[in-house]
């Protein structure tokens, strides 16, 4: 017995040091079967709190774990949306890494589809570990720890149609005297902390030489929530929307996980 067991612990050691868990968990915590209470036993008080998450500022990621809280029965569940369990059970996790990785930190295996959503997002689902990527220019942007397949029977079953818009246009301008930009970017990142969203910087333009003008004022206006508002600056992206006749930039707000992630479908003729 000793000598089949040895090389076991060496395997399961070699696999925790390199990052790869044997269990659909992250820290422990396992979407659908973990509560609140086992959240606070893990990683302690969150940064915040709300009904529906637990929001985590920690040294090498940034996490919200979202929680059921309301039935089935309620407005979300009539709609299909969360999880038959417990009120206060973890349903998922979202994971904003603070260090630049490719996909195949976490995509291992062959179990895992991807699909390009244009502006250089690409997703990668593997449905049945409950695991879901999202890289934006090759880099990690995202990764959402979801029940896994043989947990589907758990969620709310639809018995309306749904038509909740999950992704917020939060402001919208064109060319502004940075002063007054500011005064919107104060507001933007009030509501981003306020719902415990990730943000976007979207800008549009009539042709490359134009996006890319406002590219280096979106840029600048990320510096400005980071450095002066204190604001995580892997929770906001600067993305290149595409064509439109006039310039503009859009202020965006969006899940950290939850159960719409993809930040935008682009079409193709969008990028001219």
């Amino acid at each position: 017995m000793k000598l089949l067991t040895e090389p076991i612990s060496i395997l399961i050691c070699m696999l925790a040091c390199s990052g790869i868990t044997l269990s659909k968990e992250w820290r422990g915590i396992t979407p659908v079967h973990s509560t609140v209470k086992d959240v606070e036993r893990q990683l302690g008080p969150p940064t915040k709190r709300s009904s529906f998450a637990l929001y985590y500022n920690l040294s090498d990621e940034i996490a919200l774990v979202i929680v059921q809280n309301e039935s089935c029965d309620d407005t979300a569940g009539k709609f299909g949306i969360g999880w038959n369990v417990p009120i206060g059970t973890v349903t998922e996790i979202g994971i904003i890494p603070k260090r630049t990785f490719t996909k195949d930190r976490f995509v291992i295996g062959n179990d895992f589809k991807s699909e390009s959503a244009n502006a250089g997002f690409v997703y990668f689902r593997n449905e049945k570990d409950g695991l879901s990527v999202e890289t934006h220019k090759g880099a990690v942007t995202l990764v959402t720890h979801s029940p896994t397949a043989a947990e589907s029977h758990r969620r709310c079953p639809r018995v309306q149609e749904c038509c909740i818009d999950f992704f917020t246009n939060f402001d919208q301008y064109a060319l502004l005297p940075f002063q007054d930009e500011k005064a919107r970017l104060d507001n933007f990142v009030i509501q981003m902390r306020e719902m415990m969203f990730r943000g976007g910087i979207v800008i549009y333009g009539e042709n490359p030489t134009a996006r890319m003008k406002l590219l280096k004022r979106a840029q600048r206006a990320k510096r400005y929530l980071v450095q002066t508002r204190g604001l995580e600056s892997q929770r906001l992206l600067i993305i290149d929307g595409g064509y439109r006749e006039e310039s503009i930039t859009e202020l965006r707000l969006y899940m950290i996980g939850g159960e719409t992630i993809r930040i935008y479908q682009f079409s193709e003729k969008d990028f001219r």
